[in-house]
């Protein structure tokens, strides 16, 4: 498939492909500081829930307990006005009475903000999941009972800005691209009509009038 080019005189915000905000490092969990200038952090979150109807499905509904571990490490650097980080994720799910709706998520998140100087900034930012949509959610929303096991996919993305002029001078751009691709990895009969990919290119104007922001032009 060929990717469709969509030029934007817009900022490119980038947003969390995962719904689960226990794939993030625990907030309050302890940094390690290494001597490297590295800071490490771990964390590990776990749930038990209920599910009365764990495919979505008006018919034969199907109840379970779910565990789920969700285990995940940060490391960040910071040298001077640069910064680099990587995060990566896992998260297990048990069913205890659908042991076919089990599943294993991962994630990789790798991004970097680079000051060449005063007016040349840059950033880079990577992901990759392999994930799942839950029975009945997702391309088979409301048909969960059709659906043997989750719904997979591998999705990737890769991305990035480069910005000249200093922050407190009269004008500054910002040049953002985004390359995103979704592949679905199971009922391929269906979900082979569902994979996508799309590149995003867009530019940012600020202009400051009086030292002060008075709009962006796009």
């Amino acid at each position: 498939m060929n990717p469709k080019f969509k030029v934007k005189a817009l900022a490119l915000v980038v947003t969390s492909f995962m719904s689960h905000s226990a794939f993030s490092a625990n907030e309050n969990a302890s940094v390690i500081r290494t001597e490297s200038g590295v800071d490490i952090t771990p964390g590990l979150n776990t749930a038990l829930k209920y599910d009365d109807n764990i495919a979505s499905s008006n018919d034969n509904k199907q109840d379970s307990w779910i565990l789920t571990v969700t285990p995940a490490v940060k490391a960040e650097l910071l040298d001077g006005n640069n910064a680099y980080s990587v995060e990566a994720g896992l998260e297990y799910a048990e069913y205890f009475d659908s042991s076919d709706d089990n599943y294993l998520d991962f994630l990789l998140k790798a991004n970097g903000d680079v000051e060449i100087n005063q007016s040349n900034k840059f950033n880079l930012n990577a992901m990759y999941i392999n994930g799942h949509d839950d029975r009945g959610t997702g391309i088979f929303a409301g048909a969960g009972g059709v659906q043997d096991e989750p719904n997979t996919y591998e999705l990737y993305s890769v991305g990035g800005y480069y910005e000249y002029g200093a922050r407190g001078t009269p004008a500054r751009v910002q040049l953002n691209a985004k390359y995103f691709e979704k592949q679905y990895t199971n009922f391929k009969s269906v979900t082979q009509y569902r994979n996508y990919n799309d590149v995003i290119l867009g530019a940012t104007f600020f202009m400051i009038l009086n030292h002060q922001v008075a709009f962006s032009l796009n």
